[in-house]
Parts: structure tokens; sequence; C-alpha cells
């Protein structure tokens, strides 16, 4: 399952506390693309029932995603 919406700065920290809140401390990768000139960043928690992931880039879209561990 993927959401994605504007990124709006409020929104954003929101999600990110609940993720935090509920799942606990996530870990942080940063990588930043040269020909689009874009910082991504995502923040992920990974759990026993699978896997949830923040992503935020600077193109104001916000992305959280879940994959369900098989």
């Amino acid at each position: 399952m993927t959401a994605t919406t504007e990124d709006k700065r409020e929104t954003f920290e929101k999600v990110l506390y609940e993720l935090t809140v509920r799942y606990g401390k996530p870990g942080l990768e940063s990588e930043y693309d040269g020909d689009k000139e874009l910082t991504r960043t995502t923040w992920t928690w990974l759990k026993d029932h699978g896997k949830v992931s923040l992503e935020s880039d600077e193109s104001d879209v916000l992305t959280v995603t879940f994959e369900a561990r098989r």
C-alpha cells in the first residue's frame, strides 16, 4: 500500500510524529540525485509485520508505503 500527498510541512511533521510514536525510532537514509538536483530522504521502520517507509523530497511530495512481510 502506498499513499502520496503534497508535502505540506505540517502534514509531514504530523505523519512523522505519528509513525515514530507507533513504531519507535526510524532508520534514516538520504540520497542526492544529481541529474534532477534533488535530495530524497527516507525514514524506515522494520517490524515483524512488515516495513513502513516515509519518503520526502524537494519536489513537495510525501509518500508513505507499507510492505507486508510474507
